[in-house]
């Protein structure tokens, strides 16, 4: 029995320490429940919009991520947020507005609903905007000065921009070569008359010149590449703009995850200041993988895989190799950049690779090789030559077109010129897009198949009306035969109809149709389109379009009685690499073979 002592008087231990405990949660009461944010609701903003407020709450609302914790509710916080938003009342211009929130507490729930009640009240007007010390500057530069102020009068004071402003204005003097230039400003406000006085006092300092160019980073790129994007040299004057460019350019060349000019303390030793600048930075990771999965109503699914060497020499030149397959393509490739040859202006590719095509009528392998060089001109227009080779195998062609399992050597020659001045180039808000390109087969290239083709494009995006936008296409294709048999085979013709072409029409299904109903091509194409564009909700947005075409079977032809056109609604979601774009389109003036008079579209980005 002794060795059943010590167990027996280490449970008595364990059965007084567990009495005393439980004694002790009874004398101090039951625990307090933690609560969590249920739903928060904000109501009353007219001016504000609902997401600039909630922006300035800390408390967020319970979201349908169940995994994710929910925020703990506490009154300090509370309070916290109604004197964010009494700030941002103030900040937007509304210095008489009000405050208050509402909580609710289900019985027997472990969460608070919350709900904010903004009164905003009368706005504060601006009345007078003055810019002292104007009478000193050239004439050149206090139209610039005046120009760069965004606060106008008569509008509702807006302390954003109040600072963007100030920043314009400090901007618009180191463009002009005033390196360390300083605004300050200041702003008195009636709450009696609801008013607003603004004053901004420049101190332009001297006049600068760029100094000399240090270079830290980027040690696996050569200095004549950099050098070359570098928009001033040594001894201009300074240039904020400039600066600011060439960061830009650097940044284009797509190896670097950072990239800063910084300007020192000008030196004073003889002339006007110069002011030294310091080129410094970082790599990105020089190798990536990415693999891509989407779906299409055109392609339906399709996946990609990508391997990039995003700088493997010292001319920061790119590499990378592609593969792709859909219902409608499958491809390998790979392709060489040169963002330097022999110029910052001048840039070329190459991309050779293998890939199989199914068009509506047609199934096509072929090999291929694309030699391209661009020459910019300017920000906006480029100028672009090239070569374009294949080797063709027909694998499923209409009858009586070519012959099947022969290969056919396309080779030709080409040259364009572009404008584009788009922003942002992903979903464009405004501006337009001019292309001209002409391609020239011809047997002296070693090409059996010989033609000419032209093809000229415009876009455009127009802001109509505060968030609407109005967007519209031209295109005009088309192809002269230039062999003895003036013979174009169907895997060269030009098609219509799609969700990028003309809505409402499916893929390649408009135009002339073969004697077994399928698409035949043609050899001039005429398309039109015109959309509104309007926002929704959030990430949603919406556009009503109207889409017309017309494709001949002869060369650079038209016949007013065979243009089709159509029209319809779609929506779009953004995301990082483009809006998620859904349309529908009706045919107005269905051409007799067509089954049903209306298509509907899936893809990614908008349709031009």
């Amino acid at each position: 029995m002794k060795p059943l002592r010590p167990m027996l008087l280490l449970a008595a231990a364990l059965w007084m320490a567990a009495g005393l405990f439980s004694c002790a949660s009874l004398e101090a009461g039951p625990a307090e429940k933690t609560l969590a944010v249920g739903t928060v609701h904000v109501k009353g903003e007219k001016t504000l919009t609902e997401k600039s407020v909630r922006a300035a709450l800390s408390l967020r609302p319970a979201t349908w991520r169940f995994w994710r914790a929910r925020d703990v509710f506490s009154q300090k916080t509370l309070e916290s947020d109604l004197d964010n938003l009494r700030r941002l009342l103030e900040s937007e211009g509304f210095y008489h507005g009000k405050v208050r929130a509402e909580t609710h507490r289900r019985e027997g729930a472990r969460s608070v609903d919350i709900v904010f009640h903004i009164d905003e009240g009368p706005p504060v007007l601006v009345t007078d905007i003055t810019i002292t010390g104007l009478d000193a500057f050239p004439q050149d530069l206090r139209k610039r000065l005046k120009d760069a102020v965004i606060l106008k009068t008569g509008v509702r004071f807006r302390s954003s921009l109040y600072r963007a402003s100030r920043d314009a204005l400090a901007r618009a003097l180191r463009d002009q070569g005033h390196a360390l230039a300083k605004v300050q400003g200041s702003v008195s406000v009636s709450k009696t008359a609801n008013t607003a006085s603004v004053r901004f006092v420049p101190d332009p300092g001297d006049t600068c010149v760029f100094g000399p160019v240090t270079m830290k980073g980027f040690p696996k790129t050569n200095r004549k590449v950099l050098s070359a994007l570098l928009t001033f040299q040594q001894g201009e004057p300074f240039s904020q703009r400039k600066l600011d460019e060439s960061q830009r350019k650097i940044f284009s060349l797509g190896a670097f995850s950072t990239v800063r000019l910084e300007t020192g303390e000008p030196s004073r030793e003889r002339g006007a200041p110069s002011v030294p600048v310091t080129l410094d930075g970082t790599y990105k990771k020089l190798r990536e993988v990415k693999l891509g999965l989407g779906y299409g109503s055109e392609d339906k699914f399709r996946v990609q895989a990508k391997w990039r060497h995003q700088h493997f020499a010292s001319l920061a030149q790119r590499a990378e190799f592609t593969a792709k397959a859909s219902s409608l393509v499958q491809s390998l490739s790979g392709e060489v950049q040169f963002p330097y040859l022999f110029s910052a202006r001048q840039e070329a590719s190459d991309t050779l690779g293998v890939m199989r095509l199914k068009g509506a009528s047609y199934t096509i392998r072929s090999l291929f090789n694309h030699l391209s060089l661009t020459r910019r001109l300017g920000q906006s227009w480029e100028l672009s030559a090239g070569q374009d080779f294949e080797i063709i195998r027909p694998e499923e062609v209409p009858r009586d077109t070519v012959e099947t399992n022969s290969d056919y050597r396309f080779s030709a020659l080409f040259a364009g010129v572009s404008l584009d001045t788009r922003q942002p180039i992903e979903d464009p808000l405004e501006g337009s897009y001019l292309a001209l390109r002409c391609q020239h087969s011809d047997a002296a290239y070693g090409s059996e198949i010989e033609y000419l083709k032209v093809n000229a494009e415009a876009r455009a995006q127009f802001p109509v009306f505060r968030r609407l936008t109005l967007a519209g296409k031209l295109l005009f294709s088309g192809i002269e035969p230039t062999g003895e048999d003036r013979f174009v085979p169907v895997f060269k013709r030009l098609f219509s109809g799609g969700g990028a072409s003309v809505r409402g029409y499916g893929y390649q299904e408009l135009g002339p149709r073969d004697s077994d109903g399928a698409p035949a091509g043609g050899l001039t194409l005429y398309e039109a389109g015109l959309e509104l564009r309007f926002p929704v909700r959030g990430k949603f947005s919406g556009v009503v379009f109207t889409d017309t075409g017309h494709l001949n079977p002869e060369a650079f032809a038209f016949d007013m009685e065979e243009v089709r056109t159509t029209a319809g609604l779609g929506v779009r979601y953004g995301t990082p690499v483009g809006p998620v774009r859904v349309d529908w389109g009706f045919q107005l003036n269905p051409q007799q073979s067509e089954d049903h008079d209306w298509a509907f579209h899936l893809s990614v980005g908008q349709a031009f």
